[in-house]
């Protein structure tokens, strides 16, 4: 089991599987003297996490707190690499859950 809210709802117990990348996204770019100039821009987290099969009630209850509200959504979870509870800030782009 593997540690999960989602806008403080704790889905913990539905998670089977969570995985966690971490990607750096900067611009690396050659200026006229030759030099290379490389700009830090932020940190992208790729949260992937796998759900057990749900009963309607449960399945509902996801759906609603991922679909509702804002698009931006608090996730926290158990950070693997420093094993600490880590919460993010993520942007749910499309609205229809499958």
């Amino acid at each position: 089991m593997a540690y999960f809210k989602i806008n403080g709802t704790d889905f913990s117990m539905y998670v089977n599987k969570l995985l966690v990348d971490t990607k750096h996204i900067y611009t690396a770019r050659q200026n006229a003297s030759g030099n290379n100039m490389v700009k830090y821009i932020t940190k992208k987290h790729n949260v992937h996490v796998g759900i057990i099969p749900l009963d309607a009630t449960a399945l509902r209850r996801l759906e609603a707190e991922l679909s509702g509200g804002s698009f931006e959504k608090s996730i926290t979870y158990l950070d693997p690499e420093t094993n600490s509870l880590k919460t993010i800030t993520c942007i749910i782009p499309i609205h229809t859950i499958e």
